[in-house]
């Protein structure tokens, strides 16, 4: 969605171009294993833009609204992902954007990001063998809450937390913060 969304912004259109995105992404996944070896790769799908259209969803119509814009825009993954053989480690990456400077945004929490990811690994019947949320400077744990609604699963949580929006004793902090809400997870 973040290549559709971004160069045809009337929602119409979307159903007409997002099939044809999709085949093109599936023939370049089923080039890249043709060429790599499964014990070699790993692939993963950046999700800003995604993001980005998630949060107006989440402010304006809650959780469910949110959850449905989440689905919609990982139906595309299901089919492109069954291009990836077992032994290619498959991982998404939520994001907050660096197009204006990074962070380009700062939600109030990680919901957005926690529902996009749960759609993500749902929308395809495999593992996924990596998970990587942004985290900026929060060191409360109410930002960090909606950790304990992420399916992990099988699945590494890696948190962006080592920037430089952290002062003094800042990822301490932080670790302990999301801790209080899931103990298992790398930093990144």
């Amino acid at each position: 969605y973040s290549a559709v969304t971004s160069f045809f912004p009337d929602r119409k259109d979307h159903p007409r171009i997002v099939p044809g995105i999709t085949s093109a992404l599936r023939a370049e996944v089923e080039e890249l294993v043709r060429h790599i070896p499964p014990g070699e790769l790993a692939i993963q799908w950046d999700l800003a833009v995604e993001n980005r259209h998630l949060e107006p969803a989440l402010a304006q119509g809650g959780a469910q609204a949110a959850r449905d814009v989440a689905a919609r825009m990982a139906e595309p993954a299901a089919e492109i992902c069954a291009a990836i053989p077992p032994g290619v480690a498959l991982g998404y990456h939520s994001c907050y954007g660096t197009l204006d400077g990074w962070p380009a945004r700062q939600p109030p929490d990680v919901t957005g990001s926690v529902l996009l990811l749960n759609a993500c690994i749902s929308a395809y019947g495999r593992s996924v063998e990596f998970l990587h949320m942004p985290t900026l400077a929060a060191a409360d744990a109410d930002y960090f809450a909606p950790l304990r609604d992420l399916n992990v699963g099988d699945s590494r949580l890696y948190l962006g937390a080592i920037h430089d929006m952290h002062d003094g004793d800042g990822l301490k902090a932080q670790i302990d913060a999301v801790r209080a809400h899931i103990s298992d997870f790398g930093l990144a």
